[in-house]
């Protein structure tokens, strides 16, 4: 059975090939989940898990800090 941590990494990868432009990268994301909840569960694991690390590194901020943050930067974004 494939945890949490396990789908995280794996959305870790294809963010990644992404980032690099990796051509491959397409087929990754269809091929990597067996369905678009387990995909959805999996991202959002790891987005969670990325707030935890970013706020972990500044012992005054929280996640709520580094959430507001990152929801600022999107918003520039747009």
């Amino acid at each position: 059975m494939t945890g949490r941590a396990d789908h995280a990494r794996l959305a870790l990868r294809i963010v990644e090939a992404i980032a690099q432009g990796n051509p491959e990268a397409d087929a990754l994301i269809a091929d990597s989940f067996d369905d678009p909840m387990t995909a959805a569960l999996a991202y959002a694991y790891l987005a969670g898990f990325m707030l935890e690390v970013l706020a972990a590194e500044d012992p005054s901020r929280s996640i709520e800090g580094v959430s507001a943050k990152i929801q600022r930067l999107l918003d520039r974004r747009q």
